[in-house]
């Protein structure tokens, strides 16, 4: 029995001897990246062609990393890496594809806190009666090209496109104010 546990331990400190002569950790960041999977969730990227600044991203976004701001005619969406929890929520409610997409960068190491943080700027749409700024300019294009999706064979196509492009000049409280005088109650379709 003594001889058995005797040759076991051999055996055992040979194994952990033999394992000293390789190298089994990274030389991160020296050497060479280790194996990502190709499912692998790291930093999320804009396309700033793609993105229509919706804002939904921020919206679903759990962990408090996008945030955007309307200012200045421009609306300012900011992706807070250092926050980002890689879930994937925004990339599955952008209502764009691929406007905004995890990428296979993991490597956020860095002593400069503006380097995980990234930016996209957006005009926002100005309303003709009070003069607010209200909506995307892009995210208008959005919901046009939507509606035409749909309404592919609708007999009314022409005067509810004409009625979206209309009310789309127009900010929802003067939307609400001069639904009458421009026509745009839905009363009319019944």
């Amino acid at each position: 029995m003594k001889e058995r546990r005797v040759g076991a331990l051999r055996k055992l400190l040979k194994v952990s001897l033999t394992g000293l002569k390789k190298c089994v950790t990274v030389d991160f960041p020296f050497g060479p990246p280790a194996f990502i999977a190709p499912i692998f969730r790291g930093q999320p990227e804009y396309d700033e062609e793609k993105c229509i600044g919706c804002a939904a991203c921020s919206m679903q976004c759990s962990a408090a990393a996008i945030k955007y701001v309307d200012e200045d005619g421009k609306r300012v969406l900011t992706v807070y890496l250092g926050r980002c929890i890689y879930c994937g929520r925004c990339q599955l409610i952008c209502p764009q594809d691929e406007a905004i997409k995890l990428s296979q960068n993991w490597n956020l190491v860095t002593d400069k806190v503006d380097s995980v943080v990234s930016t996209i700027t957006i005009d926002l749409r100005k309303c003709e009666n009070c003069g607010t700024y209200f909506i995307p300019d892009k995210q208008v294009g959005a919901i046009i090209d939507r509606i035409k999706e749909k309404l592919e064979d609708s007999v009314l196509k022409e005067q509810i496109l004409h009625d979206v492009e209309l009310a789309l000049h127009y900010c929802p409280d003067c939307r609400k104010k001069l639904a009458i005088k421009l026509n745009l109650h839905t009363r009319k379709y019944v």
